[in-house]
């Protein structure tokens, strides 16, 4: 399913082409109409295979059940945390150091979450940067 804002080619994994659940490309397609701005995608779903590949949380990480990282500029950062906050998506991933092209924004709505949490990359291999529980 596409949305007005996301191809299945953005949201789908690399791997195998699979889609995220409907409902999180519903809220991930409220959210960038709130916003308004066009948000590029880094990162969406992930099949089990593809993740184990790519990334420190294996077979089933949060990209394999409904996460993104998007491309904000450094500039709208600030504003699209408020927005992403109020919206009650709950995991955001800061990863805003290096090269521009490769600073990140990653939102989920993942229910282990809880009330909250906001963590950052660390410089080489994932997240192991400070995390912060609300």
């Amino acid at each position: 399913m596409s949305t007005l804002n996301f191809t299945d080619a953005e949201l789908g994994c690399r791997h195998c082409g699979n889609l995220p659940p409907v409902e999180f490309q519903m809220e991930l397609q409220r959210l960038r109409s709130v916003w308004n701005k066009p948000l590029g995608v880094s990162s969406a779903f992930r099949c089990a295979v593809h993740n184990q590949a790519v990334s420190t949380t294996g077979p089933n990480g949060p990209h394999t059940r409904g996460a993104v990282d998007l491309l904000v500029p450094s500039d709208q950062v600030y504003k699209f945390l408020y927005l992403v906050i109020l919206m009650g998506w709950r995991g955001i991933g800061i990863h805003q150091h290096g090269a521009h092209a490769g600073r990140f924004i990653h939102i989920d709505r993942l229910p282990e979450r809880g009330e909250g949490v906001v963590f950052t990359y660390g410089s080489s291999n994932g997240r192991d940067g400070e995390k912060i529980e609300c």
